[in-house]
């Protein structure tokens, strides 16, 4: 019979293994997850629901989804023509090695688009409690050049946040969001944007 001890070994050793894909940032308790169902006239399959959590009527929250409360950070030029439309929105924090590849992994996903496929902006929201030098290095490995914003308020974490990183999340420029939950996060992008 193993010991005690050998039993929390084996409990951090499961624990750990489970958090591989993420980085916990903070103790928020996720929101409840129970109503989510999607509203609008995307149809999204019901063998797929359970990987988007929607968000309506985004306009009744401080500034919609809190870019304009965050503070700008680099490329935020790119922005100069952006009109609340669909945006794709990266959540991540520095350190955390899961963040990095997210941005790489978004950063050759937009690059491999033609054109008239760029029908949308992506956009990075930082972590507010972010090592800035972390940061600057990990947008220089990706190659990422899409504006950056800081969230030194919280609004975005505060709003969309489930205490882990990173998030992406879909806005349609019309008050609606879908948070991707889980899983692998590019594929179930590249699925959403197809069923636009």
């Amino acid at each position: 019979m193993p010991s005690n001890l050998s039993k929390y070994k084996l409990l951090l050793l499961f624990l750990g293994a489970s958090f591989l894909n993420s980085c916990l940032i903070t103790e928020i308790e996720p929101p409840n997850d129970s109503n989510n169902e999607i509203h609008t006239n995307i149809q999204i399959p019901d063998s797929l629901k359970a990987f988007y959590r929607h968000y309506e009527d985004l306009n009744k929250y401080a500034s919609f989804h809190s870019i304009f409360d965050a503070l700008p950070y680099k490329h935020e030029e790119k922005l100069l023509h952006w009109k609340d439309s669909l945006s794709i929105l990266v959540f991540l924090k520095a350190p955390g090695d899961p963040c990095l590849q997210i941005l790489k992994d978004l950063h050759f996903f937009y690059s491999e688009l033609s054109e008239t496929e760029k029908t949308f902006s992506i956009i990075t929201m930082v972590y507010a409690y972010s090592t800035l030098e972390v940061l600057d290095y990990y947008l220089k490995e990706s190659k990422s050049e899409f504006p950056v914003f800081i969230d030194h308020e919280m609004k975005f974490s505060n709003f969309f946040g489930t205490g882990f990183v990173p998030l992406i999340v879909i806005l349609d420029g019309k008050g609606n969001a879908w948070r991707i939950e889980g899983g692998d996060r590019i594929h179930l992008l590249k699925t959403f944007l197809s069923l636009l």
